[in-house]
């Protein structure tokens, strides 16, 4: 099965509020998104290893990402090699 690609709708005000909400962000606080299969042909594994220069960089908090990782993505093991 080939899922559709992921439609990002425009930022609203409203929309912003309620994903800081949910992610526990205040605002004005900066975050970065990852919306993709948790595997290592879209790249997670070079955001993972960057982080600890970026949040220092920028004095970020944290990072969120959303899409299916371990066993939902058949194959993949970036979830289970990153646990350490």
């Amino acid at each position: 099965m080939i899922l559709p690609p992921v439609v990002i709708p425009e930022p609203n005000q409203s929309g912003i509020e309620a994903l800081r909400r949910q992610v526990g962000l205040r605002n004005g606080q900066p975050v970065i998104g990852f919306a993709a299969r948790f595997a290592y042909e879209k790249g997670a594994n070079y955001l993972i290893g960057a982080l600890p220069h970026i949040l220092q960089s920028f004095l970020m908090r944290g990072s969120c990402f959303a899409g299916p990782y371990g066993r939902d993505v058949i194959g993949e093991t970036i979830w289970e090699d990153l646990q350490l």
